[in-house]
């Protein structure tokens, strides 16, 4: 633009009427169009640009009406706003494409102002109207796939929330489900355990304290299940490598058990390779007592852990010889909730195998399953691993 603005010549408008030596001589040196149009929509005044861009001259305009010069301009989104100004004195902006009698084609960048007069317009002539237009074009697309792909990201949040708060319930309706049990176990055991006062109700109470420590432990694997899930939804998790004695890891794992499995049941383990590893040390013993956790469960008999580090991997197995899994729900078995048909008498929130996966899946290793109902049940995790 030249030396004033648009919004400078709008403030003092009336006072720069008074500087010229004729009224409207300031706007004749503008770089852009300046025209003012009065209330009969008559040209009181336009400058040379605003010819050029009507493809005319100064004479052949002023005092003429717009509809005089150019027919049809009244059905014209340009005389709509230039009217609307007129009557509401309200300012526009818009850009415009204009056709001349010739069936010439203009694109200009349009300001309206009211003044005393009528309007005030300011034209700006954008060149290159078939790209202005082909960029509208690719505007209007870009705005259209923004819109369609943030509703496809809307209803994808909205599912999300659906599944969520099913999974809440679901969770609720378990977990209240899985405390009622041990909660009363424990509460019938106390009792009984203050009515078995004599000396030679010893193993009387030995029975019910054991009890109330089995319930204890199905509780805090209910517990550990709700806060593990709660923090592998939230993102909480972070893998955290560090160096540790594999070997001994298991032993302390399988010792700790022993002592929790069924009366006749043991846990061996077996182990093979370079002993120290490079892995996250806490998933990796998660992953264990989930796994040997559910082997004691679902099983009567003994329990094995097996384990061999050779080229860079940690190859894990956890095997019993259980209730096994219904080959046709086999499928399902890492989903979360998931409990097979022939484990109804069983306690368990369904999440345990699900987090597994998902501790392994963190680790950058890989589980799968290989069971048959009624003869048992093997794990086999594969981990990666840096020995040292």
């Amino acid at each position: 633009m030249g030396k004033f603005t648009f919004s400078y010549i709008m403030d003092n408008y009336y006072s720069l009427l008074k500087q010229p030596r004729t009224k409207y001589d300031l706007f004749d040196h503008m770089m852009e169009g300046i025209q003012i149009i009065d209330h009969n929509m008559q040209y009181m005044y336009v400058n040379d640009i605003v010819a050029r861009h009507g493809r005319t001259t100064r004479d052949e305009l002023i005092g003429f009406t717009m509809m005089e010069k150019y027919p049809g301009i009244e059905e014209t989104e340009l005389f709509s706003a230039i009217r609307n100004c007129m009557n509401n004195r309200l300012g526009y902006k818009m850009h415009n494409r204009f056709v001349f009698p010739d069936s010439s084609v203009g694109w200009f960048d349009i300001r309206i102002e009211p003044v005393e007069e009528g309007v005030i317009i300011m034209s700006f002539e954008i060149i290159g109207p078939k790209d202005i237009g082909f960029e509208q074009h690719e505007i209007s697309e870009e705005v259209e796939l923004r819109v369609e792909r943030r509703t496809k990201e809307l209803l994808v949040s909205l599912e999300r929330e659906k599944e969520l708060n099913r999974m809440k319930s679901r969770f609720v309706d378990i977990a209240s489900h899985e405390f009622r049990t041990p909660l009363t176990l424990i509460l019938l055991c106390v009792s009984l355990l203050e009515k078995y006062t004599k000396p030679e109700e010893e193993d009387k109470r030995v029975l019910q304290l054991g009890r109330i420590r089995s319930s204890v432990k199905n509780m805090t694997s209910i517990l550990n299940d709700i806060l593990a899930f709660d923090r592998i939804e939230h993102g909480t998790i972070h893998i955290q490598q560090d160096h540790f004695n594999l070997m001994d890891l298991i032993i302390e794992i399988t010792s700790e058990f022993e002592g929790l499995a069924k009366e006749g049941q043991h846990i061996h383990y077996n182990f093979e390779g370079q002993q120290n590893v490079l892995q996250d040390k806490q998933l990796v013993t998660n992953t264990i007592i989930n796994l040997v956790s559910n082997a004691i469960k679902y099983s009567e008999q003994d329990v094995t852990v097996s384990v061999s580090v050779h080229d860079k991997e940690i190859l894990l197995t956890v095997s019993d010889n259980g209730i096994g899994i219904p080959e046709e729900e086999q499928a399902k078995l890492f989903e979360r909730f998931f409990r097979a048909t022939n484990v109804t008498d069983i306690s368990g929130t369904g999440l345990g195998l699900h987090i597994v996966k998902l501790y392994v899946e963190i680790m950058g290793g890989s589980i799968r399953c290989d069971s048959r109902k009624n003869i048992g049940t093997s794990f086999k995790v594969c981990l990666p691993s840096i020995p040292t």
